[in-house]
């Protein structure tokens, strides 16, 4: 008999409950979701079980006024300053979250980056 034995599969990306399907959003809820952090996990239900820790990313912010900023994460959450950047937004602004990196049971991960606009 021949066992088959198959990765895990690629957890994704959440924003508090956005995940990274998700590109328009409202402000408030943008800085509501931001307040909850960036996860990395299987389903954006399933906050208690989230197998999957992130340690750094970056977030680049864009007012389309000048050229964007770009803050990188303080022990795996959003900077002060990047939360202050996203509360100055306004509806045609971006924010882009990259370079997610975290650890699961199965080693390193990479996540699938987030870009959002601001309606």
């Amino acid at each position: 008999m021949t066992y088959r034995v198959k990765g895990l599969p690629k957890p994704s990306t959440f924003l508090g409950d956005i995940d990274a399907t998700e590109s328009r959003v409202s402000k408030s809820k943008l800085l509501t979701a931001a307040n909850s952090g960036l996860r990395l996990g299987y389903d954006a239900n399933s906050i208690v079980t989230v197998p999957c820790k992130v340690n750094s990313f970056e977030v680049e912010v864009s007012t389309g006024n000048g050229p964007s900023k770009i803050y990188p994460s303080v022990n795996g959450k959003i900077s002060p300053q990047a939360m202050e950047t996203m509360r100055q937004l306004r509806p045609g602004g971006t924010v882009t979250f990259r370079s997610i990196k975290g650890e699961g049971n199965m080693g390193q991960l990479r996540g699938v980056p987030i870009a959002l606009t601001v309606i």
